[in-house]
């Protein structure tokens, strides 16, 4: 049975310090992914409320219904993996001495 890989957080945090320089602490830290703006959150609410609004009133089949939603839960299901994926294939920058 292979082996798998540390994650990229687990290698990071295996990776011996610099004994010779103090570790920089302060500054923001960058978030894993872009967070979703309130703009962005309110026009996902709103096609969401529009496909329900369209099932309930008929005017697509609940065959379509179920297509549009399980395409939703799909890209729910995967797009986590997906951006930590992408995240973990990035080249950790080279640490600075001071």
């Amino acid at each position: 049975m292979p082996k798998s890989q540390p994650s990229a957080y687990t290698a990071a945090m295996l990776r011996e310090a610099p004994k010779d320089v103090y570790p920089t602490i302060e500054g923001k830290l960058p978030a894993a992914a872009p967070q979703m703006t309130n703009d962005q959150a309110a026009e996902q609410q709103k096609r969401l409320s529009a496909l329900s609004a369209q099932r309930a009133g008929g005017q697509i089949s609940q065959a379509e219904y179920e297509r549009r939603r399980r395409q939703m839960m799909k890209l729910a299901e995967t797009h986590g993996q997906q951006t930590l994926d992408e995240i973990g294939s990035q080249t950790p920058a080279a640490p600075q001495a001071q």
